[in-house]
């Protein structure tokens, strides 16, 4: 983050295309990597710090499109501590100065797009749900009053 940059803080991550590699050096200097040993773990795909919410978008979802206009289900799913940034990648900041939109709002706007291109040849029915599992409780984030919402298995 900004305020741990200032700190002089450095990032106990190093990214190298779609490898992540522990910076043992940086936890070190900290106490904190005793038991740790040099990892790397490899993924489809690895964001820094540095990477627009428009840019992950294009990377992840973007190219779910196609199937769900023709109704397949999607899941847009964000996971990881707290503090590291999926409220803000989902529903990106107005507030924040050049922040721009969150992952949901670009998906919304490309179905938008798609539904008003398509206008005179098809008709669709959109559903959208919105949910937030924190401490095992599930809250509906486009009802706000709607918190630890009860769960049924069908």
């Amino acid at each position: 983050s900004p305020l741990e940059t200032s700190r002089g803080e450095q990032s106990a991550w190093l990214i190298r295309g779609t490898v992540l590699k522990v910076r043992r050096e940086v936890l070190q200097r900290e106490g904190r990597a005793d038991w740790l040993a040099d990892s790397e773990y490899a993924f489809n795909a690895v964001f820094g710090d540095d990477t627009s919410t428009s840019d992950v978008y294009a990377r992840v979802a973007a190219n779910a499109l196609p199937a769900v206009m023709h109704g397949v289900n999607c899941t847009l799913l964000a996971y990881g501590q707290t503090n590291s940034g999926k409220t803000f990648t989902m529903l990106g900041d107005a507030a924040a100065v050049g922040a721009g939109p969150g992952l949901i709002t670009l998906a919304i706007e490309d179905v938008l797009r798609h539904v008003a291109a398509a206008r005179a040849v098809r008709r669709y029915r959109l559903r959208l749900s919105c949910l937030e599992v924190y401490h095992e409780q599930c809250n509906d984030l486009l009802a706000p009053g709607r918190s630890n919402l009860k769960l049924y298995e069908r």
